[in-house]
């Protein structure tokens, strides 16, 4: 008999959503007919903390790729679990939508520290299957067993700006993706299925791209985000 590939599933759990449980629960019930699938959930823990806990006990389990899920996404299907494990990255992220505006979808080409106006216009979706890609988010990511053996522990830690300066927030992709692509590791986004992100997916973000308030914001939001790294790198220079 033919041995089932074994995916463990890491999730951080902050405050899981119903339709996160809900979705959750059926996708298990889903892969078990086809993988060998077990599930680790953290509950009350920073995200950090909860990625580390959650790497260490796949590192010690027989396990070959690792799933991280994020608790406000939902709509997981068996397909998109088929399309990252059949996919040539060592790291690979299912699509989604930032939640907060201007909704960009994750995984991103590249985060560009001196020019957010790029960040903020990468909204269209590549027009082919797989990409490579220069950040994944953890709402559905394959992270296979070889990226630990090049990682240098902790595994996950919080993003800083090209500063130095621990961004707020609690995010930890970024770092992440970038020790990942100084490593030589390939890093991909799977553009198959849109996963939901509360709520967020292909056509509710259409329809408030669509809307005059949604263009004016981009202005507005481009704007300060220039102002806010002008003032960082004034600091940086007063400070070096």
């Amino acid at each position: 008999m033919e041995q089932k590939t074994r995916v463990f599933v890491g999730v951080a759990c902050y405050k899981p959503y119903a339709e996160f449980e809900t979705s959750l629960s059926k996708f298990l019930q889903d892969c078990s007919l086809k993988y060998d699938v077990v599930c680790f959930k953290v509950y009350g823990k920073r995200l950090v903390e909860a990625q580390n806990q959650i790497s260490d006990m796949f590192i010690h389990s027989c396990y070959e790729n690792l799933l991280m899920l994020e608790d406000d996404h939902w709509g997981h299907t068996v397909e998109m679990l088929d399309d990252l494990i059949n996919s040539e990255y060592d790291v690979c992220g299912n699509y989604y939508y930032s939640r907060h505006f201007p909704h960009v979808i994750i995984p991103m080409p590249k985060y560009d520290f001196d020019d957010p106006t790029k960040w903020l216009m990468t909204t269209a979706k590549p027009n082919t299957k797989y990409c490579d890609m220069g950040l994944v988010g953890f709402g559905m990511t394959l992270i296979r067993r070889n990226v630990f053996w090049k990682l240098d522990k902790p595994f996950f830690r919080p993003n800083r700006d090209k500063y130095g300066k621990v961004q707020y927030g609690y995010a930890t992709d970024q770092d992440f993706c970038l020790r990942l692509h100084e490593l030589g590791l390939k890093v991909g986004g799977c553009f198959s299925q849109c996963l939901i992100h509360r709520g967020l997916n292909d056509t509710t973000v259409v329809a408030k791209r669509e809307s005059v308030s949604y263009r004016n914001m981009m202005t507005i939001h481009a704007s300060r985000r220039i102002k806010e790294l002008n003032k960082l790198k004034q600091e940086s220079r007063l400070n070096g």
